[in-house]
């Protein structure tokens, strides 16, 4: 085997992931990913191995020469697996698939080792809905809720899926609880954002899907 796929192979390794898996989120047909697994390509050509590179995590340059720092000391980068932006109702959770507008896209930040088990992400923040403590375009980083073993505490910053009519809206509320009642606060100077009570309802489900433990933006 060559030693480009042998290093393609070791960043492939640690994900846990199937082929198909690799090739649905990097955009590589099957064929291809398992041409390039296989080590069947002694110089591969195109972005092809770019485009494997990103989702894993790790350089290109790194797979094709070998010559850089290897996957262990190099900066992680963190999925992108969806948007924020109270109000507007999309037909798929963030969890899976991934919206085509984020697909593929990761930002370079570290996981947090406090969570060393649990799935982390990271979601674009669209619209207004978060200005109080993060501007659009910024990034909330996440961990899955149920994984994180955490339990829910007044005033923790969370990532929520309402359920409406088959339809997903995806936001970032501050949850609060008191004398048993629970309700999900905007982080938001626009009043037209409005509280939400959890209660039990036929037409909007609540579901908690992560714990916002930071924020990220880009330097242009």
């Amino acid at each position: 085997m060559h030693p480009w796929a042998e290093r393609l192979n070791q960043a492939f390794d640690k994900t846990g992931w199937t082929k198909r898996e690799l090739a649905r989120r990097s955009g590589v047909s099957y064929d291809n990913v398992n041409k390039y697994l296989g080590g069947k390509v002694e110089n591969p050509r195109g972005d092809a191995i770019e485009q494997l590179a990103n989702v894993l995590g790790v350089n290109g340059i790194w797979i094709r020469n070998g010559d850089i720092f290897p996957p262990e000391t190099e900066l992680q980068l963190l999925e992108v697996a969806g948007i924020s932006e109270a109000g507007a109702y999309r037909d798929v959770s963030v969890f899976y698939p991934m919206h085509d507008d984020t697909k593929n896209q990761r930002i370079p930040i570290a996981r947090d080792k406090q969570y060393p088990n649990a799935r982390q992400y990271a979601l674009l923040v669209s619209g207004d809905s978060t200005d109080r403590i993060a501007p659009a375009g910024a990034y909330a980083t996440c961990v899955d809720f149920e994984e994180s073993g955490l339990a829910l505490r007044s005033g923790m910053i969370v990532h929520v899926e309402r359920l409406h009519d088959g339809l997903v809206e995806t936001t970032i509320k501050i949850y609060r609880e008191d004398t048993g009642r629970k309700w999900l606060e905007p982080c938001s100077t626009n009043p037209r954002h409005k509280r939400v009570e959890i209660t039990e309802n036929d037409n909007d489900k609540i579901n908690i899907r992560g714990i916002v433990t930071g924020w990220w933006s880009s330097i242009e």
